[in-house]
């Protein structure tokens, strides 16, 4: 999926070049990878519901199937789950804008207010980077890390 826009209200399972994300991948434990016989609660995990922009009509927040009213969330340069607690920063740092895939295919989702910057997944850590920098920040690293896309989801 290129743009959600015709997907305002249904559920994607966004993964990435390597992985899927999920939100147990978004706090500590352990990592388990998902496949068709996974359960419910991993596959429930791994899909979010896109909703309508919170602080931009053309860029979209990714509410948990698992956690109902729990958003994505960017902050501290880690991407979390959180409750909209109806603040401006709240809504700026949930909303994510669907870009053509830094690496050339899929997908990258680029939070509203901090533009250049892209989600990354890297050892089942999920983060937000600009790919300027040293070490796994560079660009070409940041390309690999960042690209994936929205697909069907794991849960119904």
């Amino acid at each position: 999926m290129s743009s959600p826009s015709a997907c305002d209200g249904h559920r994607r399972s966004p993964r990435g070049a390597h992985r899927q994300l999920r939100t147990a991948r978004l706090r500590p434990g352990p990592d388990r990878d998902l496949n068709r016989g996974s359960s419910a609660v991993l596959k429930n995990d791994a899909t979010f519901t896109v909703r309508r922009g919170l602080s931009d009509s053309s860029c979209y927040p990714f509410e948990s199937v698992n956690y109902p009213g729990r958003f994505l969330r960017h902050a501290g340069g880690r991407i979390r789950l959180a409750v909209d607690e109806g603040s401006a920063l709240f809504t700026a740092d949930a909303t994510f804008c669907v870009r053509p895939g830094l690496g050339g295919t899929g997908v990258s989702l680029e939070p509203i207010n901090q533009p250049g910057s892209f989600v990354r997944h890297v050892e089942s850590q999920v983060s937000i980077a600009a790919g300027a920098g040293n070490g796994g920040n560079r660009p070409h690293t940041l390309s690999a890390d960042s690209v994936g896309n929205l697909a069907a989801p794991w849960a119904p």
